[in-house]
């Protein structure tokens, strides 16, 4: 996971801004790590947009009520910018519903 780190901030120390991940990656907290370190080096978080998906044994609104502070512990970050609505039509409602009640926490 060093690479991701290293890759990481190097690109938001270049000036990269988006950074896309997801729960199946895996990769949450050395991305975390890297959009600390960047901060740190004065990129604003402001500037940094960060997207990550739902894997899908978490879809439904207890599991993704769940999952929420869990990814956002692992990310180091108080809130993310995008978490794409899943693509199982069966919980979609209540996955969705539940991440917009929860990521409604961005600071003004």
């Amino acid at each position: 996971m060093n690479q991701v780190y290293n890759t990481v901030l190097w690109y938001l120390l270049q000036g990269g801004r988006h950074i896309d991940t997801a729960q199946l990656y895996l990769n949450h907290r050395p991305i975390g790590a890297a959009i600390k370190e960047a901060m740190q080096r004065g990129v604003s978080r402001d500037e940094i947009f960060v997207t990550t998906k739902i894997e899908g044994g978490t879809f439904g609104t207890n599991n993704t009520a769940a999952w929420i502070p869990q990814m956002l512990e692992e990310l180091q970050l108080d809130y993310v910018d995008l978490v794409p609505p899943p693509r199982c039509v069966k919980h979609l409602q209540d996955t969705f519903q539940c991440r917009e009640h929860l990521l409604i926490t961005r600071p003004a």
